[in-house]
């Protein structure tokens, strides 16, 4: 009778924590949807070197969007754009003098004008190094 109640408990903790989103849990907001695309290029540059970001943010229509790179404080948006006719965008930027990974992301604020909602599209992480890369052809 005692193990048939703690399998029984034990299935129905594991079914109800499988049903509960992780944000849910842990507390934090759920935070924007991620749609679009996002590619960057190349995935490890040297210091200073140009970090080329392009994608895909949806709609046929231009829209502003918001290139944002992850901070110890959250995300910081870094340069805005509009996109081109069917949501395509392109950022470039310079890798930073100290080694680390940056991450990127792009926002796509609301715009209920055009039935556009807020989304971000997947986050790109580009690995700095140490040493300037020389790229061989």
């Amino acid at each position: 009778m005692k193990r048939t109640v703690i399998l029984a408990t034990a299935s129905i903790l594991t079914t109800t924590a499988l049903a509960v989103p992780h944000s849910a849990v842990a507390g934090a907001p759920a935070g924007p949807p991620v749609e679009g695309r996002l590619i960057a290029s190349p995935t490890e540059v040297g210091p200073g070197q140009a970090i080329l970001l392009t994608g895909i943010a949806g709609g046929h229509l231009p829209r502003r969007v918001v290139l944002q790179v992850r901070t110890t404080d959250g995300w910081s948006a870094v340069e805005r754009k509009l996109t081109r006719e069917g949501g395509l965008f392109r950022f470039t930027r310079r890798a930073p003098a100290t080694a680390g990974v940056l991450a990127f992301r792009v926002k796509v604020p609301a715009a209920p004008h055009i039935g556009g909602e807020l989304s971000v599209t997947p986050t790109r992480r580009v690995r700095v190094s140490g040493e300037r890369l020389v790229v061989r052809r």
